[in-house]
Formats: structure tokens, sequence, C-alpha cells
């Protein structure tokens, strides 16, 4: 650990009542990086304090203790360290932070408006993916932050595009189908699936957040819509809590500016939810959970797969006529349609990793746009396909 890490941990041991301000002020740090740090150092030694009183008193690093023996006149425990902090304790943080800064909201003019929504579809970002660890892939893909921002900027492309086409839209929804981030520590979120990655969980994090947060403001900003909705799935097998973290953050930021009749955000913390837009229901899953499911949702619809989804729809008594269902998950692209509703799969936004190159098809990237009048169901659906780019 680094001569400064150490004084960061002997400020907060040394002063217990002190404040996150007090905290970055003293070392000058950035107020939200640093007040992230000092709620973590709080909360180590809150967990730790004979192991932090020792450390300071003897001058060893206390980040680097892994494990200590705590003696006492009865008994003598072997004691693990765990450094990490919760989600939910992230989540908070960002919010104490937030709260702190204050920023006056912003509101859109109205204007005349079509009686169509767009939907643009994202689905399986994958930040923090290497598909070519070592240079040893079968296919020498590239994928990093450049690249993931080029794509969004293709997205922003889109919606104009479908704009000068439609005009302005009733409401612009932006879904993200799940598996934003490739994972945390170089795994899944369920834990146990090794995962090749080229960024930290930090450096993951602040690109992925970046990145869609700058996408959202273009849109809410362009005028092309007068409502925002963004609909982002956390139940997903990749980025389960890390990418609810994630999406809680730039729902903070969002909402610190915006007003929710400019821009609403919703976190979807279900397998499946469902939104209605006139006479139209869509039905959004990532196709596979972060815990219960052994196999995910298949690419096209089977007897097994339309009695779940009309299960579905009985429970929460849809009786839109139009009701459509989105996944991702397979980083794969079909359509299926029954009587009672239509299925279906969308690309992938990241390239395919090098166990999917070696193991199926090499699989397709991109994203999706849909423009849907309210009242009818003449929709007009448009796919588009990322080359992909090589070392």
């Amino acid at each position: 650990m680094s001569q400064r890490n150490e004084s960061h941990y002997k400020f907060v041991i040394d002063n217990p009542s002190a404040t996150h301000h007090d905290f970055t002020n003293h070392f000058g740090l950035n107020p939200f990086h640093g007040s992230s740090k000092f709620y973590r150092l709080k909360k180590q030694v809150a967990q730790h304090p004979t192991l932090a009183k020792d450390s300071s008193e003897n001058g060893y690093s206390f980040e680097d203790t892994k494990h200590y023996w705590h003696k006492s006149d009865n008994v003598s425990t072997f004691v693990k360290v765990d450094n990490s902090i919760s989600g939910f304790e992230v989540v908070k943080i960002i919010d104490e932070i937030l709260e702190a800064r204050k920023l006056p909201k912003v509101k859109l003019p109205k204007v005349k408006v079509s009686e169509k929504v767009l939907n643009v579809i994202i689905s399986d970002m994958h930040v923090g993916l290497d598909p070519n660890p070592q240079g040893r892939s079968l296919f020498n893909y590239k994928y990093n932050k450049e690249i993931f921002n080029y794509r969004l900027e293709q997205v922003y492309l889109s919606v104009i595009k479908e704009y000068n086409t439609h005009g302005c839209f009733d409401t612009l929804v932006l879904y993200d189908l799940g598996d934003g981030l490739d994972g945390w520590n170089a795994e899944t979120t369920r834990g146990g699936h090794k995962l090749d990655q080229n960024m930290s969980n930090v450096d993951a994090f602040k690109t992925y957040v970046g990145g869609k947060l700058d996408l959202i403001e273009k849109i809410i900003n362009s005028g092309f819509a007068s409502k925002i909705a963004i609909r982002s799935v956390s139940k997903c097998n990749h980025s389960g809590d890390f990418g609810y973290i994630a999406n809680e953050t730039i729902k903070m930021l969002i909402e610190r500016v915006y007003n929710k009749e400019v821009c609403s955000f919703y976190i979807l913390e279900k397998f499946m939810e469902h939104f209605t837009h006139g006479d139209h229901c869509f039905i959004i899953t990532h196709g596979k959970d972060d815990k219960v499911m052994k196999f995910g949702m298949p690419l096209n619809l089977n007897d097994k797969t339309i009695n779940f989804i009309n299960s579905y729809i009985k429970h929460y008594k849809i009786d839109s006529k139009y009701v459509h269902l989105y996944k991702g998950d397979l980083h794969q692209v079909s359509y299926s349609k029954t009587k009672d509703f239509d299925y279906r799969n969308f690309a992938a936004f990241a390239p395919p990793s090098s166990w999917v190159q070696h193991n199926f098809v090499n699989g397709v990237s991109g994203y999706s746009t849909q423009v849907i009048p309210l009242h009818s169901n003449e929709t007009s659906h448009s796919d588009y396909f990322f080359d992909f780019e090589e070392q």
C-alpha cells in the first residue's frame, strides 16, 4: 500500500469524529471519489478497531492485512478481514455526496409531438470484457472505453435519424436489457464463473456510468421527445448488484438535474416487469437472472416459454391490444409471434467473448430502434450492427 493510502487510514483512525468533508479537504481530494473512499475506510476501521489501533501504533498496513488473531483473557479468535463494501452502502454514499451538491432542476419547453413512441433497445454492453485475452482468442476482437463510447455515439445518431423522419415523439424510451457490466472482480456477480476482463471494477464503473449518462443527457437536451423514460434491467447474470449500483448512480445524477416529467428512470429489480404506452404493453427481461435460473429463456419460442409468458400476462391482468416481450442474454437476434404476444431477442452491444468465440457461433453486435404508434401496431423496427474492430 502506498504511503498516501496509509496516511488516509491513519487520518480516519486518529480522527474518529471527522466527516467526509474534513477528509476530502485535508487531503485535497475530489469530493465524489474522496468521500467514497472516506466511507469505505470508516467502515473497515469500525469493523476492526483493535487492528486499526495496533496498525496505527506499530506502523504496518491496515489495508494489506487479510487476517489476524484477536486475543483476550479467555479466548483467541482467528479473524478474516473483509475490506469490501456492499452495493447498498455504495448507493448510500453516492446519495449523501449528491445531497451535499444540490443543483437546480431543468425544465424543458413543451413542443408539438406526434402520437408515436421511439424505443431504443441496448442489451449486453459487458463493459470491462476482454474479447482477446493475451492475444490468444480465436478472433482478434477489441473492446475498450473508446469503442464503447463510439458505439453509444452511433446510438445517438440513430435517434437523430428517427427524429428527422418522424418529428418529435410523445415518448422516447431507452431500454437497457441488462449485463451492462461484464462482472465484478473478473467473475459474474453470481460468482464462480471466471471472466477475461481488461478493466478494474472502478474503471468499468466509471466507463459505464459516464458513457450512459452522456447518452441520456444528449437525448434529453435534444428535444426529440416530450418525455424521456429510462428502463434498466438489474436482474441479470453478469452485472447483478454491480449493475444496480451503476444505474442507481445514473438515476441519482439525472434526478438532481431534471424533473421526473422530463425524464423518468426506473431500475427493474424483478426478473420480468412490464410497462404500457397507449395500446401497447412491453414486457422486459434480461432472459436469465442473477441467482435462481439454471437455464435462461430460449432464442426461439417453445411451448414451455409460451405458457410461462401467458401465465405472466394472465397473473398481471395485462389486457393491452399489443403485447411485446424484449429480452437479451443470448447475444443473438430473433423474432417470434403468437396470437397473444411477440417475442424478440436483441443483439449484444459488446463483441463476443473468447469463450463464446470458441464454443458458439461468431454472433453479431449491435442495437435496435422501434417507432411505434400509440394506437396501432404498424411498428417500424431497425437493427443496427457494428463491424468488429480487431487488434
